[in-house]
């Protein structure tokens, strides 16, 4: 196998693996949804994967000036379920009272044009306790095999980083020794698109 071969076969497994996780985590649940996802180290042997989820996330796409839109994703992260009531309070005295994951303006032509590339990333901005980090979004759309009621638009993807670059430091119980959380932190989410507030505003421009 030539090693370009084996880098799209790479890639493919990459995609599909992606997925398929967001897949699992969601449930094919039909409102917008948010979920982060870390790697814990207990008792120095065994490793796990804790996962928090909230399907009540504010999806907003907003019109600023020049008639410019910004994708706006709002969390309380009160809302973040991850079985564990303790650790879902230890999210909320983490990450804040609430996380935004936002876009500049863009223009509305740009937007639309994700429509003809349907597979890329977004340059965005995750504002967590008020200080202001740039990410990468990762994002596909997918459009239903055939348009009817109930087959909406779904965008999904990951934003995958670490909690020291978020300045971030990543908790720990007993010094580490029972329990120690890697430097090691992604954020999937999924929207249904008729579901966005403000959305209207660019689905009627792209029918014009």
């Amino acid at each position: 196998m030539t090693a370009i071969l084996r880098k799209v076969v790479f890639l493919i497994l990459i995609f599909v693996f992606t997925i398929a996780a967001e897949a699992e985590i969601f449930k094919e649940n039909q409102n917008h949804c948010v979920a982060w996802k870390t790697k814990k180290r207990m008792f120095l042997v065994s490793s796990v994967e804790p996962i928090g989820i909230s399907c009540s996330p504010e999806v907003d796409l907003r019109l600023g000036d020049h008639n410019r839109l910004q994708l706006w994703v709002e969390v309380e992260t009160k809302s973040f379920k991850s079985g564990e009531q303790e650790r879902d309070q230890e999210v909320v005295k983490i990450l804040g009272e609430k996380i935004v994951l936002r876009t500049d303006d863009i223009d509305q032509d740009v937007w639309r044009s994700f429509y003809k590339k349907p597979k890329g990333q977004l340059e965005m901005i995750l504002e967590i306790k008020e200080r202001k980090h740039p990410i990468k979004a990762d994002y596909q759309i997918k459009f239903p095999e055939k348009a009817g009621v109930g087959k909406p638009i779904v965008v999904s993807g990951q934003v995958k980083t670490k909690f020291s670059t978020l300045d971030i430091e990543p908790p720990s119980v007993g010094g580490g020794l029972v329990a120690s959380v890697k430097d090691h932190l992604v954020l999937y989410y999924r929207f249904s698109m008729e579901k966005i507030e403000g959305v209207d505003v660019l689905m009627s421009s792209k029918s014009k």
